[in-house]
């Protein structure tokens, strides 16, 4: 009775520890949130209509499950972190602002304010979405100038007092020209007052700004502010809009926010980012040539790390054998093997959207192939060519494979058909069953290194998994072997014939418990995501466990779902 407490008390702490452990588990895991994953598109050149088709139906399905998929997903999400072109209006000139400025102007000496509004506000965002087309003529800085104060005055008009006093601050933030009363009136010159009073109660920040090329020219707030580096200690907090130019090229913007006392950075990586395209209609990397799509792995990882996501998706079109795959592949930042999947474009709608499930959560689905883990730093044409199913196996595996069979087999006949122990000859090892067993033996081991064999031809079994898959079968026929060939002692004979029972069961428990390891393994090489991807619904998430107890142990798993 005493033992039998003593064991109930003890699987009872052992109990109450598993939970404290699986709560403590369960909880740090919450506390891991992790970052929103920003999916892009990839191509070589311009982005073309059918690549645009093909590629479409897994973006979507992306950004329906949550992922920040399309342009206005990600800059929301990185708050103006996000590279985007300095000129995001193409077609648009200088001579389209004056024009809107114009016509606002007009429209407020006539007392249509309303209409003054609209012109005036349209003029104003193409100064804030295309600071390349304004900032390497000094003139411009007069248009620009005008469009904010004309802004703030139609504002003021309209009793649109604080935001009249807001549009008027980020003039101050661009320049600290004071109002020309004799152009403006004094109503511009009291909202300029107002505004400077309100940033002097901001007090000041600060920004710094580091370009690895020493050709980018820095313009903040429209102002050339040096060239590669550049600090600056005495910026009224708030939005700051930042351009970075390489001489011959269009530039970056960013924005940026500058708090109290506080210091910014940021850091462009030039040659990555401007390979970046986020606007409408869609978001992705567009590489110059084939040869730096093929380091598409090393940039996405740069690029997840730049953006402070613990993941980047990449949706590219690549060819094989003339046949076109949308690829889709999940780079981790901290630079663990990406993890991927294909399909045929030809496949349908649905084959791709079931792509996108599967960058979600690893659904699989017939028609889909996953791609190598081993594709470490390779392109998505490389990886999906070496993912390519494998040659029918070779003549050899299955000589060896069928050798160890008909060696089994035809020692289980032998040992049927032959003599055992021979009581009228009692002297010596005279048991004629014996050499049989050891050929049924000898024959598991050859089936096991024919199992090897194929399966390294035929899958992605790695040498591990084959290998413990092909010891796995030989050890459980070996035990199979020994466990039924096992003699017991008869009167006439010696103690012992053939004990071989209980190695029998030893050995093929194990050949068992190592077949399944390795057919454990090779699933996971083929399909297993060992990340989390993105935003994701809660899906179950499991980790092996092993509970002891007085008198065994139990092997199981535990999760969330």
């Amino acid at each position: 009775m005493t033992t039998t407490a003593s064991h109930n008390a003890l699987r009872a702490g052992c109990r109450v520890l598993g939970m404290l452990l699986a709560s403590t588990w369960l909880t740090h895991a919450e506390a891991a949130p992790r970052t929103t994953t920003i999916v892009l598109e990839s191509h070589v050149g311009q982005r073309s209509a059918d690549s645009a088709t093909a590629i479409e139906p897994v973006v979507d399905e992306l950004e329906r499950l949550g992922f920040a998929a399309r342009p206005n997903s990600i800059a929301k999400l990185l708050q103006g972190r996000a590279p985007r072109p300095g000129r995001l209006d193409q077609g648009k000139s200088v001579a389209d602002i004056k024009q809107l400025i114009a016509l606002g102007r007009g429209a407020f000496d006539k007392g249509k304010f309303s209409d003054a509004e609209t012109a005036l506000r349209r003029a104003v965002e193409l100064i804030r979405r295309n600071p390349a087309l304004l900032v390497l003529d000094t003139n411009n800085e007069k248009v620009t100038y005008s469009a904010f104060v004309a802004l703030a005055l139609t504002l003021s008009k309209l009793k649109l007092a604080d935001e009249a006093t807001a549009v008027m601050l980020e003039l101050l933030r661009m320049s600290s020209t004071p109002i020309p009363q004799a152009d403006y009136g004094p109503k511009a010159e009291e909202i300029h007052s107002n505004a400077q009073k309100q940033a002097q109660a901001l007090g000041r920040g600060s920004l710094a700004i580091a370009v690895n090329d020493d050709r980018a020219m820095v313009f903040v707030d429209g102002q050339f502010r040096g060239l590669g580096k550049v600090a600056l200690g005495d910026l009224i907090p708030g939005t700051h809009h930042v351009l970075v130019q390489v001489p011959g090229t269009g530039g970056l913007q960013y924005v940026r926010t500058v708090q109290t006392n506080e210091p910014s950075r940021l850091d462009v990586d030039w040659p990555l980012e401007t390979m970046v395209h986020i606007e409408d209609p869609w978001a992705g990397l567009i590489f110059p040539t084939e040869a730096d799509r093929a380091k598409e792995a090393v940039y996405a990882g740069e690029l997840a790390r730049r953006l402070r996501r613990d993941d980047l998706i990449i949706i590219g079109l690549t060819q094989l054998n003339g046949v076109s795959y949308v690829v889709g592949t999940q780079y981790p930042a901290n630079g663990d093997p990406p993890i991927g999947a294909f399909a045929p474009v030809s496949g349908g709608e649905a084959l791709l959207r079931s792509l996108a499930r599967y960058l979600y959560d690893g659904t699989m689905a017939a028609g889909l192939r996953v791609l190598p883990r081993s594709s470490v730093g390779v392109s998505p044409a490389i990886a999906l060519r070496d993912s390519e199913p494998r040659s029918p196996s070779t003549l050899l595996p299955k000589v060896v494979a069928g050798a160890g069979v008909l060696t089994v087999a035809a020692g289980a006949i032998a040992y049927k058909v032959s003599r055992g122990y021979d009581p009228v000859h009692p002297s010596g090892d005279n048991d004629g069953k014996n050499p049989t067993v050891f050929a049924m033996l000898g024959g598991s081991a050859v089936l096991g290194g024919g199992t090897y064999l194929w399966l390294r031809e035929s899958t992605f079994a790695s040498r591990l998994s084959a290998g413990l898959w092909s010891i796995g079968t030989a050890g459980m026929v070996a035990g199979a072997v020994l466990y039924l060939a096992d003699q017991d002692q008869e009167p006439h004979e010696p103690r012992y014939i053939r004990d071989t029972a209980p190695a029998g069961v030893v050995i093929g428990a194990s050949g068992v418990t190592l077949t399944g390891l390795g057919v454990f393994l090779l699933y996971r090489e083929r399909h297993e995501s060992s990340t989390v991807i993105g935003k994701r619904r809660d899906v179950p998430s499991w980790t092996p466990t092993i509970a002891l107890g007085p008198s065994g142990a139990i092997m199981s798993c535990a999760g969330r779902f």
